[in-house]
């Protein structure tokens, strides 16, 4: 993924910068997309003011629970070091309130803290989550 990353590089919003894995991940898992964006945002290439955000496909069944009800997308969020001082400050909204709001509007639910969040929404609306999670972060800065 890091290699695919490096070539095509993240696709860019006007606050958010993103990546959907897809099914890379099949069989680890879903804490793995979280790991690998705070890996990321220590990255030269990675834009330290714009939140990272990471998605992958949810495998059709959990261990413990069988079958999923629906297809779902896992996200993760995760905020550079510079960004992560300016949400300290109150000058950009926290990942907590922003990213399980934007899952929320798209179906979905998440949860949180100011510089890391995670949460799950239906397959398909990853354009919409996007678009949401954008422009809530213009309409929250501080």
């Amino acid at each position: 993924m890091m290699e695919k990353i490096r070539k095509e590089s993240l696709s860019q919003m006007k606050n958010i910068q993103w990546f959907h894995a897809r099914d890379n991940y099949r069989g680890m898992s879903g804490k793995v997309v979280g790991s690998f964006c705070s890996y990321l945002s220590y990255q030269r290439f990675v834009n330290p003011v714009k939140y990272l955000i990471g998605m992958m496909n949810v495998p059709p069944e959990a261990p413990g629970w069988g079958k999923l009800p629906s297809a779902l997308v896992k996200v993760s969020g995760r905020a550079p070091q510079p960004l992560s001082k300016m949400i300290e400050t109150g000058k950009r909204p926290p990942l907590s309130r922003i990213l399980p709001d934007s899952c929320e509007k798209v179906g979905g639910f998440g949860d949180g803290h100011t510089v890391a969040a995670s949460g799950v929404f239906p397959i398909g609306r990853e354009e919409d989550f996007l678009e949401t999670l954008d422009a809530l972060v213009t309409t929250s800065d501080g």
